[in-house]
């Protein structure tokens, strides 16, 4: 999705090794890789092909019974993505938006963390509860202020459209300190 053909090659096969392990390899097959590799360059395909693959993997996993590998998946995708995006920012010029969508993932962190707490007797998912709420508390020294929403029509659509700005208060610190959270927790996944 990068223009990462080289990784992205090594996230597929890893993937598969993954869907083998975890008997989804119905999911996870030759066509899967087929479709991927004839759309590489279109990152909306990708995407789509990937989200169908996640949708499939974790209504299988929660029909057999296995729904808290389904959130270690779904927490694992999560952490993976953001360990890129706090990557790219460092190989990025003119990145704020990135910044921006990075600083975004606080409300998806705390329904992650939501979902974790149901499992948590679970001792591999409270290793990860543990790890995700160490990421917590850096996000929780970023200030999000929003300003009130207000309503603004077009007059010639006739379309009303809500509005807010948000402000962002983050010091270099504090997102270091998440993008090394985040970097050691995912390679701490990864060994």
């Amino acid at each position: 999705m990068f223009e990462q053909t080289q990784i992205s090659i090594k996230y597929l096969s890893t993937t598969k090794t993954l869907a083998e392990d975890l008997g989804l390899m119905n999911i996870v097959d030759k066509s899967l890789s087929e479709r991927l590799e004839n759309n590489v360059n279109n990152r909306d395909s990708c995407m789509g092909i990937i989200s169908e693959v996640f949708t499939n993997s974790n209504s299988a996993l929660k029909e057999n019974g296995r729904p808290e590998i389904a959130t270690m998946i779904i927490v694992g995708g999560w952490i993976e993505g953001l360990y890129i995006a706090t990557k790219l920012t460092t190989k990025t010029l003119n990145n704020n938006e990135l910044i921006d969508r990075i600083v975004d993932q606080k409300n998806s962190l705390n329904t992650l963390i939501s979902l974790l707490n149901e499992y948590k007797d679970n001792q591999s998912i409270s290793s990860i509860l543990n790890d995700m709420n160490k990421i917590k508390s850096v996000y929780d020294e970023i200030q999000i202020v929003s300003s009130k929403i207000e309503p603004i029509t077009n007059n010639e659509t006739k379309i009303t459209t809500l509005k807010a700005k948000t402000d962002i208060f983050m010091s270099d610190k504090i997102f270091n300190n998440l993008c090394f959270k985040v970097d050691s927790i995912r390679n701490n996944i990864v060994q």
